[in-house]
């Protein structure tokens, strides 16, 4: 369903004030559509204006909660992908006279309004789309909202209540982009309270870890120190005793709990920064002690709120209940995107690297969202599920996270930058390219990005792959472009993405002037790869083993972008919206033309990796038969595949998936195992091992679940025929 903003932005209502021709014909129309008379809808939306602003002001000075709403209404941009995006900004003017116009149909009776309106589908799709909207409003209004308190600023926090509420007003601020004035006020106030210290000690971390700079690093690493001895020092002192044996946390003040949380947050950064400012052997040691001891710490928090009885504040409850479930949630999450021979190890010496367990005790820190810990948890899980699960896992979709976060989002100002990079990633994999797209170029218009230029290149990443869906080679090589040419995080990948959507560009529109810039940028590859921790990236392997491949006959490239969408799990994005797929399989059938199975082993390489990317497409489009009938013809090759080895895991692999998402684990796990077991050496390899555990995790709770469920259902009808025979007795 379009919004109406969307509408009039189509129709190129570039209205400058409201005594303007547009204006009144707009009005006219919708006065018609609606059988009232046209001065009186102008009188409508006028005295709906006044009123709305008086309301807006009342409530503001009343200081009333805010009620959150989930009104976002989005447009189904199936017919969008045979033409390039045109993105056009509306001005205040224009936005101001459309909310004017729905708030005024909004006050006519709903039923009213569709019985006594005829709307012709051809003239008339503005005014029904208003209505449906409303339509729509109205019903979630009264189904699902969700009950915030707005936080406020305390000018002397010396009690831990007001130095929560505090913190969570400096939340509400760092959302609302106000980066840097909340810098300011956590450093002024960073003698008042170890939350102050620690968020001003966090800010430094943030600058540091997304720029991976050096001397920021250091600088972080000693704010990180300062702030953890100020935690500590309102820790209670345990002794050796409370490293060995469990305490008892029943008399634990309020205070001490949270400064052990506290603590556990600046020892785990601590280790973060550490392993990235020095990569030796020491510093590797060093942070797994940080790492251990924040663990201890959170634990600490996990044993105070089983045992202790009496709170200061159900408040205070809360915040440190929320902020333990992220500390061991986020850590444990971390964890489990370890190897698996360095996660036993892990979990034999005490950690937890169980990544479901992870995700409930994340869940739990979700569902509380009076606490200062919400948004944090929020945009963690946000990278989670619109990054990381589609990278290292297989994409799947958490709707009611996001819808979560959209109800909580509808209550923030519509262009808080932060707030639309999450937007734009929801909408990103949920397969709307075209409204993801609108949100990060109205990021990259704001100002907050200004003083935090990484929110950029969040936007350029998430923008190249937008364009990617849309088929659109020219604007995702202008994206990847300004990712390599500014970027730091992975030059590297940046710089070969750059080269193969400029070479889809360029055999699209056969434009052979680009094959040096591509050469130039496939040689320069292999100088830009980097470690961390001591090691290399394995999503840079594939990358440098291709561009070394191609860098001298750049011609030889077959669909070279197809690839990297594979590993990405882009495919799977756009499984949402079909018609995103269709172009995508019509190049691959038109290079099948070409490359056949009989023309010799070279040959045979190209022909089964287009084999391959047919069967994951197909995949998508849930034609499943056909989808097996061709990774099974990649199998058949086995013998004679030269190059492409790694398109044998992964067609196991893939026929693994298709089982597992038809429910027959069995046959599941059979292939998933064979996947990992079978081949070895291959680029990929890594990728495909962390998705084997990835799904052999799923489905071993789902048979868990399924065994508890029906032990649940036996029990039940055990419960029922005692009852019976009692009462066949008692007659």
């Amino acid at each position: 369903m379009s919004s109406s903003a969307e509408i009039l932005s189509g129709c190129d209502l570039n209205m400058k004030n409201k005594e303007t021709k547009e204006l009144k014909d707009l009005t006219n129309d919708l006065a018609k559509n609606n059988d009232l008379n046209p001065d009186d809808l102008k009188a409508l939306i006028e005295s709906t204006g006044e009123s709305s602003e008086d309301e807006e002001m009342s409530n503001k000075e009343n200081n009333e909660s805010i009620i959150i709403v989930p009104t976002e209404a989005k447009e189904n941009n199936s017919d969008s992908t045979t033409s390039k995006v045109g993105l056009k900004k509306q001005t205040s003017k224009q936005l101001s006279i459309e909310d004017d116009i729905r708030m005024a149909l909004e006050s006519i009776n709903i039923d009213q309004i569709t019985t006594s309106t005829h709307i012709d589908s051809n003239n008339n799709q503005l005014s029904a789309a208003i209505l449906a909207e409303k339509k729509a409003k109205v019903q979630l209004e009264t189904t699902t909202p969700i009950i915030v308190n707005p936080p406020r600023q305390v000018d002397n926090p010396q009690t831990l209540s007001d130095q929560l509420e505090d913190a969570r007003w400096m939340m509400k601020e760092f959302l609302n982009g106000k980066f840097h004035k909340i810098m300011e006020y956590c450093k002024e106030r960073a003698h008042i309270s170890f939350f102050h210290e620690c968020g001003s000690a966090l800010f430094d971390f943030l600058d540091a870890f997304l720029a991976l700079d050096k001397e920021k690093l250091n600088g972080a690493l000693a704010s990180m120190r300062k702030a953890g001895e100020r935690a500590n020092s309102y820790r209670r002192k345990t002794g050796i005793v409370g490293y060995l044996v469990r305490g008892d946390f029943t008399n634990y003040t309020d205070l001490e709990l949270h400064a052990e949380l506290i603590f556990a947050v600046t020892e785990l950064m601590t280790g973060l920064l550490t392993i990235l400012a020095d990569q030796s052997i020491y510093g590797a040691v060093n942070s797994c002690i940080k790492a251990k001891s924040a663990y201890s710490c959170l634990k600490n928090c996990q044993y105070g709120l089983e045992d202790k009885l009496e709170w200061e504040s159900e408040v205070s409850r809360q915040n440190l209940e929320a902020g333990t479930c992220l500390g061991i949630g986020g850590f444990d999450l971390i964890l489990s995107f370890c190897p698996t021979v360095v996660t036993r190890i892990l979990d034999y010496v005490g950690f937890n690297s169980d990544r479901l367990d992870a995700l409930d005790k994340l869940k739990k820190c979700i569902d509380n969202q009076e606490t200062i810990f919400f948004e944090i948890c929020a945009i963690s899980m946000t990278v989670y599920h619109a990054f990381l699960s589609y990278f290292y896992g297989i994409g799947e979709l958490n709707e009611p996270f996001f819808d979560l976060c959209s109800q909580r989002w509808n209550t923030s100002q519509t262009n808080i930058e932060i707030i639309n990079v999450g937007r734009g990633s929801r909408d990103l994999v949920m397969g709307k390219p075209v409204n993801s797209i609108e949100y990060f170029q109205a990021t990259l218009s704001g100002t907050s990005n200004k003083s935090y230029p990484q929110l950029n290149y969040v936007c350029y990443w998430q923008l190249t792959w937008s364009y990617v869906m849309l088929g659109d080679w020219s604007e995702a090589a202008h994206y990847s472009g300004l990712l390599k040419d500014n970027c730091t995080w992975s030059r590297c990948m940046f710089t070969y993405l750059h080269a193969i959507f400029l070479f889809q560009h360029m055999e699209n529109n056969k434009l052979t002037l680009l094959e040096p810039i591509i050469a130039e940028c496939l040689g320069n590859v292999p100088k830009l790869k980097r470690h961390l921790g001591g090691k290399r990236a394995f999503h840079e392997k594939i990358v440098l083993d291709r561009s070394k491949r191609y860098a001298n006959k750049v011609n030889d490239m077959l669909l070279p972008a197809f690839e990297l969408i594979y590993i990405w799990n882009i495919f799977k994005m756009m499984s949402s919206d079909l018609s995103l797929l269709y172009p995508m399989l019509e190049m691959v059938e038109e290079k099948l033309k070409i490359h056949k199975k009989t023309l010799g082993r070279a040959s045979l390489d190209k022909y089964c990796y287009l084999i391959f990317m047919k069967a994951v497409i197909l995949k998508n489009l849930k034609q499943t038969d056909a989808a097996l009938e061709l990774f099974n013809e990649v199998l058949s090759c086995k013998s004679r595949i030269v190059d492409q080895t790694n398109l044998l895991a992964q067609s196991c692999f893939e026929i693994g998936l298709v089982n597992y998402e038809s429910n027959d684990y069995k046959q599941a796990k059979k292939w998933i195992k064979r996947a990992k077991s079978d081949y070895s050496g291959y680029v990929s390899q890594s990728l495909i091992e962390y998705r084997v555990r990835w799904v052999l995790d799923i489905i071993k709770k789902a048979k868990k679940d399924e065994r508890a469920l029906a032990k649940q259902q036996q029990l039940e009808k055990q419960q029922l025929e005692q009852k019976a025979m009692a009462d066949k007795t008692a007659a």
